[in-house]
């Protein structure tokens, strides 16, 4: 009876909470660092840096933790740099809009970046089986007895009591089977 692989995790745990701590931390702390001169640049001039949150969250965590960074920015950004200071109202159409576009690109951003951080480690991860196919391959055709080898490897690998191939000539061209008892 063959046991399906476990799948490892795209993202190692380690940088999720990395991610998670980016992406709930980052935004506070660029808002602490931009109240004093808000009144100098507005909030389109900040956004920029809550979208560099955003994308570092995505590729160290991918999408949720990063979508998550954007509503953090968006809210905390709203709160404190747009007018009136400490709500969730805003007053100038200018604010809304680019609150709202910071908000719709931040989550694409996200979601984009998030993807291409795990395609890059299904990448990571197919090439090093590629590379053991190709070692497994070339120790088999250095070997004299490469089929009974192969069926072997094939017998261990998917766990089973025995494994045969059939020929036209004969009843077994090979049995790679081992005897397990």
């Amino acid at each position: 009876r063959a046991r399906a692989a476990r799948r490892p995790a795209p993202i190692p745990p380690r940088r999720r909470i990395g991610a998670w701590i980016v992406a709930i931390v980052g935004p506070p702390l660029l808002t602490a660092a931009f109240v004093p001169f808000r009144d100098d640049d507005g909030l389109p001039g900040v956004l920029p840096a809550y979208m560099l949150v955003v994308v570092i969250t995505a590729l160290l965590g991918g999408s949720v933790p990063a979508v998550v960074a954007a509503v953090v920015g968006f809210t905390i950004g709203n709160l404190a740099l747009t007018q009136p200071y400490g709500t969730l109202r805003i007053t100038e159409l200018s604010s809304v809009v680019a609150l709202t576009a910071f908000l719709a690109v931040a989550v694409i951003v996200a979601v984009v970046v998030g993807r291409l951080a795990l395609r890059t480690a299904e990448v990571r991860r197919s090439r090093s089986r590629a590379q053991a196919l190709a070692s497994s391959a070339a120790s088999l055709a250095a070997s004299d007895d490469a089929i009974t080898m192969l069926l072997d490897k094939l017998r261990s690998t998917l766990r089973l009591d025995a494994v045969a191939l059939p020929d036209h000539t004969t009843a077994l061209a090979a049995a790679g089977a081992r005897d397990r008892r």
